[in-house]
């Protein structure tokens, strides 16, 4: 898809009170987020990194990409950013969706990465039971049945489907719900196997969104991957009350590549 090459990304520089060299750390939030998600734990290391928060594009103060962008396009849009201030010893690191572009990022443009950390990373397909499987074939054609008689009939199905069955995130995506679709059924398992970039993997063992099982599954495809479990904290309050648990973990992942 082309990418509008135009559009305008918001970006937060924390002040770094530092002088010569130190790392450089990209932050990318999740789906329905801004940068403000990541602040809390991205200003534990205002004194030791230069830190550098992104709203998405169509998220915050962003300007969307065209309709339907995925991840490929959103990599893209970070990345012509990057390249103006040009390689340097950068970790990029990303929550939920943020690390689905986190991960096309190093693909696509390795020269401008050092490594990532990702936390509660999604992209994977998981392994569902039996009864799980038969009840999404089954609405999928419900909704496939839904869009025909829209087209056929005239009814409006297709909405009444949607407001039954759709999730919060489907409902409250607007003029990015084809970007969402398309995100939610991607498998990032090629990129993975291929990647040689260091990756930081940090889950919570309470996290239903993205549980743990992800983490498993994406260290045995991730060649240069570290995994960590980190106890009581679910999808989103391991940003917050579990900040400096990612901290101590990050902490070493930075020192293992030298940005000490």
């Amino acid at each position: 898809m082309a990418t509008n090459k135009n559009t305008a990304l918001f970006k937060k520089e924390l002040p770094f009170p530092g002088k010569g060299k130190a790392p450089e750390i990209i932050w990318l939030h999740g789906w329905g987020q801004d940068h403000r998600s990541l602040l809390r734990l991205a200003s534990l290391y205002k004194n030791q990194a230069r830190n550098t928060l992104y709203d998405l594009p169509g998220f915050g103060k962003s300007a969307m990409l065209e309709p339907g962008a995925g991840t490929a396009d959103y990599a893209d849009a970070i990345i012509r950013d990057l390249r103006k201030v040009g390689p340097g010893h950068r970790i990029v690191a990303g929550h939920s969706f943020g690390c689905r572009v986190a991960l096309r990022i190093a693909d696509q443009a390795p020269e401008l990465v050092a490594g990532l950390v990702l936390i509660s990373a999604a992209g994977l397909r998981r392994k569902r039971g039996l009864f799980w499987t038969l009840k999404s074939l089954g609405l999928k054609l419900l909704g496939k049945i839904a869009h025909l008689s829209d087209r056929v009939f005239n009814t409006a199905l297709k909405a009444k489907y949607s407001k039954r069955f759709g999730s919060h995130d489907y409902k409250a995506a607007g003029p990015l719900r084809p970007t969402l679709v398309a995100t939610v059924t991607e498998d990032l398992s090629e990129i993975s196997t291929r990647l040689g970039t260091n990756v930081l993997l940090l889950y919570g063992d309470e996290d239903t969104e993205t549980p743990p099982e992800l983490g498993i599954q994406y260290h045995k495809l991730l060649a240069n991957s570290c995994f960590r479990i980190l106890k009581g904290f679910g999808h989103l309050n391991i940003l917050t009350t579990g900040a400096h648990q990612c901290q101590h973990s990050i902490n070493q992942f930075i020192r293992d590549l030298g940005g000490k």
